[in-house]
């Protein structure tokens, strides 16, 4: 290898363990230690097609211990739409997320409301 320090043109084979100084021209080695992180990425990866989600907001848990999803905002939006993704938005917006069975009565085809804070409470003793 040719190096060029100082203005001065010096050429040199540098073995693998070995490292050239670049202030004086000499060879220099080195220690070199590994270690394994513990934050690996098996760990890190958070992903689910259905699941858990909230009686009122009907948005996925943000637990991760509760098998939670991630949240999908109008940031992640914009990105699909700008990559022409629709089939992954219209996935992610609308049949992973908000999709949700509701009541309709027979008589007037209007849907069937219920009471809140009864949801709450049942909610609350594990019924939902």
């Amino acid at each position: 290898m040719a190096y060029v320090i100082g203005g001065i043109f010096v050429e040199r084979k540098v073995p693998s363990t070995q490292w050239l100084d670049i202030k004086d021209g000499e060879l220099r080695e080195f220690a070199m230690a590994g270690q394994r992180l513990i934050h690996m990425a098996e760990d890190k990866v958070k992903f689910r097609n259905t699941g858990l989600v909230h009686p009122l907001t009907w948005q996925p848990v943000a637990d991760m211990k509760r098998f939670g999803g991630v949240r999908f905002g109008e940031m992640e939006r914009d990105y699909l739409v700008a990559h022409g993704a629709a089939a992954n938005l219209y996935e992610c917006l609308f049949t992973l997320s908000d999709s949700s069975q509701m009541h309709i009565l027979r008589l007037c085809s209007k849907d069937a409301t219920w009471n809140v804070e009864t949801v709450m409470e049942s909610s609350m003793f594990g019924y939902l």
